[in-house]
C-alpha cells in the first residue's frame, strides 16, 4: 500500500490523473457494473421527460481542472 497522506493536493491530483490514464489504457478489462448501466438509463429517461440544458463532461472536467490546480 502506497502512503499518500503527505502529498499535496496538486500531488493527489496527478496521481489521480496517471491513475486515471493506466485504466483507460486497459478499458477492455473494465466491466461495467450493472447499477451502473441502470443509473445512466433512468438519467437519460429522466432527460427526456424534462429536456433541460446540458454541459457536455468535458466542459465540466475542464472547469473542474481550471479551478483545482
Amino acid at each position: 500500500m502506497i502512503d499518500i497522506s503527505g502529498l499535496s493536493r496538486e500531488e493527489k491530483l496527478e496521481l489521480m490523473d496517471r491513475l486515471w490514464d493506466s485504466l483507460h489504457e486497459e478499458q477492455e478489462d473494465l466491466p461495467v457494473p450493472e447499477w451502473h448501466l441502470k443509473l445512466v438509463e433512468e438519467r437519460i429517461a429522466e432527460q427526456r421527460r424534462n429536456p433541460t440544458p446540458m454541459r457536455s463532461a468535458f466542459d465540466v472536467i475542464e472547469e473542474l481542472r481550471r479551478r483545482y490546480r
